[in-house]
């Protein structure tokens, strides 16, 4: 009985490990972005490129580097959804990897699901209403 107990704590740290990782290349990677960014390099949208249409994440890149330098307002307008869905992003993702840190299981419980295909209509509504309007 002993030895399970051990052997899951040695996964959690695993786990654990694992999340710090990542957490750190993540932050490495934004780093290196945000460089480019400066030398005028960016993330064209290919999307738009083809369609001349915008894709409900068209202006992500220059709204989170926005929000990056403070200037809220400038992020808000590159792309209003995503700007107001990000605490909930954020939350959500916070609780998978705590979910995974202590239960090794990210699978998505109904309610999630549900909640994800919600949320993937809101965001295709959005890129209709935003290419009709010119927001």
């Amino acid at each position: 009985m002993k030895e399970l107990k051990l052997n899951n704590f040695y996964k959690k740290t695993d786990r654990l490990k694992l999340v710090i990782k990542k957490v750190l290349i993540l932050l490495v990677g934004v780093f290196c972005f945000y460089r480019f960014y400066h030398l005028g390099f960016g993330i064209p949208c290919i999307f738009y490129k083809i369609t001349g249409l915008k894709c409900p994440s068209c202006g992500v890149t220059r709204m989170c580097f926005s929000i990056l330098k403070g200037d809220f307002n400038a992020a808000y307008n590159y792309n209003r959804l995503i700007f107001i869905l990000i605490p909930l992003i954020v939350v959500y993702f916070g609780y998978k990897v705590y979910q995974f840190i202590t239960k090794g299981d990210t699978t998505p419980n109904k309610i999630e699901k549900i909640l994800l295909i919600l949320m993937m209509i809101i965001l295709v509504i959005y890129a209709f209403i935003r290419n009709i309007m010119g927001i």
